[in-house]
């Protein structure tokens, strides 16, 4: 059995609480897996006519962030699922 952490939107754009939470699952939980939502190009997840769009938008980390965040879950050894909400 393996266990996976997963985490998704609830960072609200928090690039800092994200960095932590990341670290924390990747160093001090059992979790074997750890699971991001990774979004990079926003139109093609959500049109802008959407009510949330502009909110959502102001959320994204871009890719240099995400990549420094699957670096922390590679160096602690776990492994890593990523959800890829476009072509980005």
């Amino acid at each position: 059995m393996q266990l996976i952490a997963e985490t998704a939107w609830h960072h609200q754009g928090d690039y800092e609480f994200m960095k932590k939470l990341v670290t924390e699952i990747a160093t001090k939980t059992e979790a074997n897996i750890v699971k991001l939502h990774i979004t990079l190009n926003f139109d093609e997840y959500m049109h802008s006519s959407h009510d949330a769009y502009s909110i959502l938008k102001s959320c994204l980390f871009n890719k240099s962030q995400w990549s420094e965040l699957i670096e922390i879950i590679r160096t602690n050894n776990k492994k890593i699922m990523l959800l890829l909400n476009d072509t980005g």
